[in-house]
């Protein structure tokens, strides 16, 4: 394995501290502070609803692995009413304070080759962060919240991370529309379309909104 300069690291503990140090420049992010979450209850929202829980629970996939916690999410489908209920408590003070347990936050890396060559640097690995079960469940019931929110003011024009609306099919539509205008004449304006370097990692994403 070669550092950023093209060095062989030869020991474990070294390579260790590399990694430490590889990770924390790509997942870099200064952003403001978050807001404060004031005590007026008529901008909480409503609770989280049990019934809300269990669509969670049960849309959760099987075959992942699990987090720092070892908790996988085969169990949590079995939870019977009363536990579906106390997990509902738990969320709703989560939701309500804006405070989550520390345990959870933490995340499990594990490295995929990005090549089938051989590895040189640490550059040609991928990194998948695995975060707690439990976290995901409650981050999937905000986010469904969000994507309900967001669908009443998006454009049927918008397309890409919506069900049914790719943009691979987008693409299909701008090949179809510059052949028409081709066909008949028309003029035709250039798309531009940016890929951003590691887009979920190291975009801003203040400056891009």
């Amino acid at each position: 394995m070669r550092n950023s300069v093209g060095h062989i690291v030869p020991g474990e503990h070294e390579q260790a501290e590399i990694w430490i140090k590889y990770i924390s420049e790509l997942f870099d992010d200064a952003r403001s502070e978050a807001p404060q979450i004031t005590e007026d209850e008529e901008n909480l929202g409503l609770e989280i609803l049990q019934s809300e829980v269990e669509v969670a629970l049960k849309k959760a996939p099987t075959r992942k692995a699990p987090g720092p916690d070892d908790i996988i999410s085969k169990p949590l489908k079995l939870l019977n009413k009363d536990n579906i209920k106390k997990l509902s408590l738990i969320y709703n003070r989560i939701y309500s304070s804006g405070i989550v347990s520390e345990e959870w936050l933490q995340s499990k890396f594990i490295l995929i080759p990005k090549k089938k060559t051989k590895i040189k640097s640490y550059g040609d690995f991928g990194l998948i962060s695995l975060m707690s079960y439990l976290l995901k469940i409650f981050l999937q019931i905000i986010l469904r919240r969000i994507q309900i929110k967001c669908e009443e003011m998006i454009s049927r024009e918008q397309f890409g991370f919506r069900p049914g609306m790719g943009t691979r099919k987008a693409l299909y539509y701008a090949q179809l529309l510059l052949q028409k205008c081709c066909k008949f004449g028309k003029p035709v304006y250039v798309v531009c379309f940016i890929g951003y370097k590691k887009d979920f990692n190291r975009l801003k994403h203040e400056k891009l909104i």
